[in-house]
């Protein structure tokens, strides 16, 4: 059985379900959201898996599917995390599912954060 490191559980919190502010929601708590650009988003996942995966950012493929670039759940949990850290706003962990791809990631959460 997999631990959720200790700091991590904020993950494991409303946001991380779904419920509260999402981005471009009307419900935002008192955080907020921050537009990002696609370009943005793109940069910053691309970094953050790099790091999560000890590879350099130049070997990652923008167009690969995430379970293709070594994604696991848990991987993906944290990184969902973060972003909501980063964005301002509720990110499902599910959303790598829809999105598969750190290109369409990356559009579908720029658009968000910039409607709203």
């Amino acid at each position: 059985m997999t631990s959720v490191p200790q700091g991590d559980d904020r993950i494991l919190g409303e946001h991380a379900l779904g419920v509260g502010a999402e981005c471009g929601g009307s419900n935002a708590p008192d955080r907020s959201i921050q537009p990002r650009t696609s370009a943005e988003v793109q940069d910053w996942l691309v970094s953050h898996l790099a790091e999560a995966l000890h590879v350099e950012p130049e070997k990652i493929d923008v167009a690969a599917p995430f379970e293709t670039l070594g994604l696991d759940s848990v991987t993906a949990v944290g990184m969902t995390g973060h972003l909501q850290d980063w964005l301002g706003c509720s990110v499902d962990p599910t959303v790598v599912f829809d999105y598969p791809t750190i290109e369409t990631l990356a559009q579908h959460l720029a658009e968000r954060t910039q409607s709203g």
